[in-house]
């Protein structure tokens, strides 16, 4: 395919992400754990990656991939930012413009590989997985509520254990279930509790599931596990259409996650899809604009 006749589009694309990325670097220098700096920095680097590969641009390709999964792991939580990461990231941004520039005069990026800056990325990785591997390899969470939902939680979890821990990279163990009922007689009976505060107060419990139901225990209990830094996860459409914006609220500040895809469409998976469409819209405004869906795209 000859993307001659799109570089125009391909360059002013790439000068607005340009422009993005400057103003969120400066951001995340003042803010390091703001999330919607780190995913707005993923996106724009995830999204000239693409462009960059569809038009056959393999240096600013690779630079940007490599930004692309530093950033990855911050917003999984393996990595932090640092003074010195920002610095590199300064130095992506200027080698970044300079490949711009050189496709702006000369239709090619150039020879330059900067491939210092690329290990300098890649050392970033290494360093927050050896930073991991000192951490605790074992995901705990919690139940709160054991009907239907929550006991078939907790019964997916038996019968795939070993597959959800390769998934995850590290096994999940379920610590707590929080339930009015007497489970004694259940095979859960060693981890059952009846007050809401021993999940609030464990440092080592990292996720809550939330399938009580309702509005009012509810969100006092999900309030409380977000306050106290724990990621939720809810199947409850009450409590997500009528409390959800405070709730993301708190999970943004506290910089955990409140999970709501299982309360909508009756647990059909659309909210990701959505949001990832989202993601890439620019890149799909591009791409829609050279007609016909014939592009084989590396790398996306």
């Amino acid at each position: 395919m000859d993307v001659n006749q799109y570089l125009e589009i391909f360059l002013d694309e790439t000068k607005e992400h340009l422009e993005s990325l400057n103003g969120q670097i400066l951001k995340l220098e003042q803010e390091p754990e703001d999330v919607d700096t780190i995913n707005e920095i993923f996106r724009a680097a995830h999204s000239l990656k693409g462009m960059a590969g569809t038009m056959g641009y393999k240096r600013m390709q690779n630079l940007t991939h490599d930004m692309e999964n530093v950033f990855s792991e911050i917003r999984n939580g393996t990595m932090k930012v640092k003074s010195n990461l920002i610095d590199t990231l300064f130095q992506c941004l200027d080698a970044l413009e300079e490949y711009t520039s050189n496709i702006q005069e000369t239709a090619d990026e150039g020879t330059n590989e900067n491939q210092q800056l690329i290990n300098q990325l890649n050392e970033f990785l290494k360093q927050g997985g050896r930073e991991e591997k000192g951490r605790k390899k074992m995901a705990n969470f919690a139940i709160m509520g054991f009907g239907t939902v929550g006991s078939g939680v907790a019964e997916v979890l038996r019968m795939n254990a070993d597959s959800i821990a390769a998934k995850l990279g590290e096994p999940l163990k379920l610590k707590y279930i929080l339930d009015v009922r007497d489970l004694s007689a259940t095979p859960y009976a060693g981890v059952a509790v009846k007050d809401f505060s021993v999940l609030e107060n464990d440092p080592d419990l990292d996720v809550v599931v939330e399938s009580i139901g309702g509005a009012k225990v509810a969100l006092d209990f999900t309030r409380r596990a977000l306050m106290a830094g724990k990621h939720v996860v809810t199947s409850n459409k009450e409590l997500v259409a009528s409390h959800g914006k405070e709730l993301l609220s708190i999970a943004r500040e506290k910089n955990v996650n409140y999970l709501f895809e299982a309360s909508v469409g009756g647990g059909i998976p659309v909210l990701r899809p959505l949001f990832q469409c989202r993601e890439t819209r620019s890149r799909k405004s591009w791409v829609s604009s050279m007609g016909p869906p014939t592009i084989s795209s590396p790398g996306w």
